[in-house]
């Protein structure tokens, strides 16, 4: 594989991740005090930005930690239909787990570890199992490319 495939495939992962990780903001969106009189609505405005910047932020780091992983156990998994689904679980949620661990630092607990894994284990199966149902004429011909999908 070469490096502008490489970059291609982490940043779409990266992307994607961090837009399904930033619908995890919408019940935070949902709890602001919109109706308040006490609270200036440009503030709420600024605070649900935050949030969502937040969780896409982090989505998207934790997809390009789990993209990295995918990449680096790629020589032993040579296609989408070889990855099983605890594989590609653990590959997301350490990714996430990792990530989050440098991220907060010394304030990281088991609880966020576990609800992080989890999440990301998540993430991560929906991805592959997406990945599997890309139409093989969609993808674009490479035949050393590792996670290339077999012609059924």
């Amino acid at each position: 594989m070469n490096v502008q495939r490489i970059a291609k495939a982490v940043l779409g992962t990266s992307i994607t991740w961090g837009l399904v990780w930033s619908l995890l903001s919408i019940p935070s969106l949902i709890a602001m005090p919109w109706g308040s009189p006490l609270i200036d609505r440009s503030d709420i405005v600024w605070a649900c930005l935050q949030s969502w910047m937040r969780a896409f932020g982090q989505g998207a780091l934790f997809g390009a930690a789990f993209a990295l992983l995918l990449l680096a156990v790629s020589s032993r998994v040579r296609s989408f239909d070889r990855l099983s689904g605890v594989v590609a679980g653990a590959l997301g949620a350490l990714g996430a787990v990792g990530v989050c661990a440098l991220m907060l630092g010394s304030a990281f607990s088991l609880v966020n570890a576990l609800i992080v894994a989890a999440l990301g284990a998540s993430s991560a199966i929906t991805s592959v199992v997406i990945a599997r149902r890309a139409p093989y004429a969609a993808l674009p011909p490479q035949t050393n490319d590792p996670l290339r999908i077999p012609h059924a």
